[in-house]
């Protein structure tokens, strides 16, 4: 079949077919575009979650070295200290570069650093007393409430913001299907 005289006859209907072949190839890529988007949005929600995790383990882990320096005087036991505030360090970087522009995120990521801080501070201080021989002052300090407030505080930071980012990962799940069924 010769396509030229069909096509010379039905002008209008091989434009518009055209046309709605060309629409149908943008909307495609649209929607294509939008679905990576929010799978990459799912990764760095991801990512998130992950180091929430990961500063909480870390957390433990300079209690604990910090503790057993302490409670032992050997040196040996700063370096899972020293280890797990650079790894608290990292993990905050990666929080940090979350894109998440939203004020509840933004305000919980920066509670979840003034507590951190304020519990690493405290944990440097009882062993900078211990160093200077005053370990009778640093074991009140690291029997304080504060201590356990500060912990608290930090779980339930980190819970919220866990949540937070489980919600968000319910909406983009919602999205990417509504922009695969277009």
């Amino acid at each position: 079949m010769d396509v030229l005289p069909v096509v010379k006859r039905n002008f209008i209907v091989f434009l518009l077919a055209s046309v709605a072949a060309v629409a149908i190839v943008f909307i495609s890529e649209g929607s294509y575009w939008r679905a990576i988007g929010k799978l990459n949005e799912l990764i760095w929600i991801d990512a998130t979650r992950a180091s929430i995790h990961s500063l909480a383990r870390s957390i433990l882990e300079a209690e604990s070295g910090q503790r057993n320096y302490l409670l032992t005087g050997s040196k040996e036991y700063l370096q899972p200290y020293g280890k797990a505030l650079t790894e608290i360090d990292d993990t905050f970087k990666v929080l940090d570069r979350h894109h998440s522009e939203e004020p509840t995120f933004i305000d919980l990521r920066r509670q979840l650093h003034t507590q951190t801080d304020a519990k690493l501070a405290q944990l440097a201080l009882m062993i900078r007393l211990h160093d200077q021989g005053r370990g009778k002052e640093s074991m009140e300090s690291g029997l304080s409430d504060i201590r356990k407030m500060q912990t608290a505080d930090i779980r339930a930071i980190s819970s919220e913001l866990l949540t937070h980012a489980t919600l968000h990962v319910a909406a983009v799940r919602k999205e990417v299907r509504q922009t695969l069924l277009v």
